[in-house]
């Protein structure tokens, strides 16, 4: 898969007016990833959506001052996003931590845990994806994190 482009950073323009060119399509890019997550993504699909919303997230925090407190609710969201996925992946790293990735849990004791951890990250899964519909992919959401640019900047 190929790098995305970065936006690139006019010296000539304000902070305001980079922000305004840039952010548009770094939202797009965000809400698109955030779309293509579906049913029980995989471990990896779920950890590289948590770097991209930590990414967009700094991008975000970058422009706060410029951009008005009306971004303040658009990084709580992010920041829960973060969080809950921060949670599934700890929950997959502790696994990896615990169980060679070749062999299968041989005791009952790591049969049980290895259920415990499968079964949690199935839960926290589930639950993220119904927080992902609510925060993301629903389509006043869309529009809403779509024109954060043009809300009232303090």
């Amino acid at each position: 898969m190929a790098k995305q482009a970065k936006p690139v950073w006019n010296s000539r323009k304000t902070v305001l007016e980079n922000a305004e060119s840039a952010l548009p399509a770094l939202t797009k890019r965000y809400l698109r990833a955030g779309k293509k997550l579906k049913g029980q993504p995989s471990d990896k699909a779920l950890h590289k959506f948590r770097l991209q919303t930590k990414n967009f997230r700094y991008t975000l925090e970058l422009f706060r001052t410029c951009l008005g407190s009306n971004l303040d609710a658009r990084l709580e969201a992010l920041k829960r996003i973060q969080q809950r996925l921060g949670d599934i992946n700890d929950c997959v790293t502790t696994r990896k931590l615990l169980f060679d990735s070749k062999k299968k849990p041989r005791t009952q004791e790591e049969r049980q845990l290895w259920k415990f951890l499968d079964s949690r990250i199935q839960e926290k899964t589930t639950s993220f994806m119904r927080q992902l519909k609510r925060s993301l992919q629903a389509a006043p959401r869309q529009k809403w994190w779509s024109e954060y640019d043009r809300d009232n900047r303090s």
